[in-house]
């Protein structure tokens, strides 16, 4: 794309050339008619075009673009290009722009363009071809473009260059046993015998870990179903077991027993299987979930649990009773 300046440029040398031809037509049958209309014409056609701009900058909204035709010579027709060509050209390109910004901005600049066209109609032919001087002027280096020839062949990367090193070298070892092979049976069996040695070890190894895979999903599949408790630990043995702690004083050990007892009968009802990995507060909520009805009295428990084993607090004869009221009442109320 180019900039504003050269586009002008590009434009003052095509309107040169435009006008080179009618100029010398003109000069050679000694009228000025045709100029003096060509330069009227020019002239309100650029005002009209800056009416239009104004009024799509004033109402914010594409405007309709005049129509405008430039009076022609007689060999205008002829040429392979012309002034009113490019006019037309440019007058269709601006009537398809959408933002009246735009659309303000390139009215004006064609308006200025023609004004300039006109200016120079009145101008002598200059002394050289307009054709010549324009080959010379777009052959410059600023207009210059550089044909594109085929793409570079990709470079390979820092890896695939030492894969390649490395696949050499592997290369150049098999080689070698080959041909101690090849010179010395007895090697080449050896190498034979290490070589499906060790494709057994790696086809051994990727198996295991297929199996692996395979178990970890299996497990991630399965529902939490819970680990049970062993089976000789009995609901009624851990609540004699709480007892006797009791009446040893220990009512500490007696809380724990009551909670471990109170978990054996929520897995032996199958309310709520047992699950080692769930702490305190944990089942507190899943017992709110599953057993509504006995999440008050499991509280209670689980309160005087917690309080012991993690708290250090010293459990009392009192704390013990409420514990052991709780539990028989939750008994009742879960295997019920």
């Amino acid at each position: 794309m180019l900039a504003p300046s050269g586009r002008h440029a590009l434009v003052a040398v095509f309107l040169a050339c435009m006008l080179a031809r009618p100029a010398q037509t003109s000069a050679a049958t000694g009228t000025s008619a045709d100029r003096a209309a060509l330069e009227q014409a020019l002239t309100v056609d650029a005002q009209r075009l800056d009416d239009a701009a104004r009024t799509a900058r004033a109402h914010h909204v594409p405007t309709m673009v005049p129509r405008i035709t430039l009076p022609q010579a007689d060999n205008a027709k002829a040429a392979p290009v012309s002034l009113d060509r490019w006019l037309q050209s440019e007058l269709a390109r601006i009537a398809k722009e959408r933002n009246p910004q735009a659309q303000a901005r390139d009215l004006r600049d064609l308006a200025a363009s023609l004004r300039r066209a006109g200016a120079g109609a009145d101008e002598p032919p200059p002394p050289v071809d307009a054709h010549e001087l324009a080959t010379q002027i777009l052959s410059q280096t600023a207009y210059a473009h550089e044909a594109g020839g085929p793409a570079p062949s990709p470079q390979p990367t820092l890896l695939e260059k030492a894969l390649k090193w490395l696949g050499e070298r592997i290369q150049k070892l098999l080689q070698a046993l080959l041909g101690a092979a090849v010179a010395a049976p007895a090697i080449g069996r050896a190498i034979v015998a290490a070589f499906i040695v060790a494709l057994a070890a790696v086809t051994a190894y990727l198996i295991y870990l297929l199996a692996l895979v395979w178990l970890r999903r299996e497990r991630k599949q399965q529902p939490n179903a819970g680990t049970p408790l062993p089976a000789a630990i009995h609901p009624q043995m851990l609540y004699e077991r709480a007892n006797a702690a009791a009446a040893a004083a220990q009512y500490g050990q007696a809380v724990a027993l009551l909670f471990q007892a109170s978990l054996r009968i929520f897995d032996g009802s199958g309310k709520l299987p047992y699950d080692p990995s769930l702490t305190p507060g944990e089942y507190r909520r899943a017992v709110r979930r599953s057993i509504a009805g006995a999440s008050s009295l499991f509280d209670e428990i689980a309160r005087a649990f917690v309080l012991a084993a993690f708290a250090g607090h010293p459990t009392t004869h009192e704390e013990f009773a409420s514990a052991d009221q709780a539990y028989r009442a939750m008994r009742q109320l879960v295997t019920a």
